[in-house]
């Protein structure tokens, strides 16, 4: 049998995009056999990215298995004005 997949919902933000995700989360499982997490990237102290320099940020190694193990994403990120 086949390993269940696995759907990532990434939320931007605490407030509306965050309860959408936990919605979307409640009509997958309720619908469907694929496993869900939901993760609010405000809750990750992370760096700045900053091109050309490597370093070792344990929370960003964090937030890099959590992608890494999803077969799956959904972005639910805010509008401003019509765009994103």
């Amino acid at each position: 049998m086949a390993a269940k997949k696995k759907i990532l919902l990434v939320s931007a933000t605490r407030w509306k995009n965050y309860e959408l995700a936990q919605e979307l989360k409640e009509i997958i499982d309720n619908t469907t056999v694929v496993d869900t997490a939901v993760i609010n990237l405000e809750s990750y102290d992370l760096p700045l990215y900053k091109p050309g320099i490597e370093t070792k940020n344990e929370t960003a190694s964090e937030l890099s298995a959590e992608f890494e193990n999803a077969d799956g994403f959904v972005f639910c990120a805010p509008e401003y004005n019509g765009g994103l």
